[in-house]
């Protein structure tokens, strides 16, 4: 039996996955972008919903036959990066200085803002498997810029719960990812939000607070987002995509990002 690494059955998960679903360019569901399981009946430009969910769950890549993930490579260009990989060009742009010192700066590495281009799952953000073998890895060795900003948040400043709440949601706030497939997108903002669920559980032994989930998850539906990265709009459309500019508390066209700059 195939290890579950994104159970949309759990109860924290299932209960904010409407909100997961969600397309704040559009104010409807993303949509699938790609091809869906057959026996849904369902076609490229159709929105994913949570009955499709319940049915017939997305499995993250490593977990797929090899034969589906040769043909994701082939018809959607689909090849992760291993985790290694991620946790490599991680570390150099920190030693490059293209992110802050997270041990000498951890406040300004909280708040400093990343992005993960076609993002798939979001092993840059969110690293809670290994994406070669699919073993699960612990809180502590995590490497994504998400779990090294949750790391700083955990092991430098001595936080009650709720000033962790508040410090968390700063530095989901300032991370941002977009994905094409409708599939995959779905489990990169799974992937986060379990992510920070998991920091929260390690760290005070027990679940969330049910609003603080909400929160998050509309904040990861936001900063991850459904695009096509050479349009800059929502697949097989011309609507271009909004995103939050949290700290302006206002939404923006991402085609706009770094004009004033």
């Amino acid at each position: 039996m195939k290890q579950r690494l994104v159970d949309f059955s759990d109860p924290i998960l299932s209960a904010v996955l409407f909100i997961l679903l969600k397309d704040r360019t559009t104010g409807k569901n993303i949509i699938w972008a790609t091809e869906p399981p057959p026996e849904l009946g369902a076609g490229f430009a159709d929105e994913i919903t949570l009955e499709q969910i319940k049915k017939c769950p997305p499995v993250p890549r490593v977990l797929k036959r090899l034969d589906e993930q040769k043909q994701r490579t082939k018809a959607k260009a689909e090849v992760f990066t291993p985790s290694w990989v991620c946790e490599k060009m991680i570390g150099m742009g920190e030693e490059n200085g293209a992110i802050p010192d997270m041990k000498k700066e951890p406040i300004k590495y909280i708040h400093s803002t990343v992005l993960e281009i076609t993002c798939g799952e979001a092993p840059f953000l969110a690293n809670r498997y290994d994406t070669v073998t699919g073993k699960k890895i612990p809180v502590p060795r995590r490497k994504g810029l998400f779990d090294r900003k949750l790391k700083c948040v955990n092991n430098w400043f001595d936080w009650n719960v709720w000033t962790w709440h508040d410090v968390a949601e700063d530095a989901a706030m300032t991370t941002y990812g977009y994905e094409w497939q409708g599939d995959s997108l779905l489990l990169a903002r799974a992937n986060m939000l379990l992510t920070w669920r998991e920091n929260f559980k390690w760290l005070f032994g027990i679940e969330p607070d049910a609003g603080k989930v909400r929160n998050m998850a509309a904040i990861i539906s936001w900063n991850v987002w459904q695009m096509d990265g050479l349009k800059k709009t929502v697949p097989g459309t011309d609507i271009l995509c909004k995103i939050k500019d949290w700290k302006a508390d206002k939404e923006i066209l991402f085609k706009d990002v770094g004009d004033e700059e």
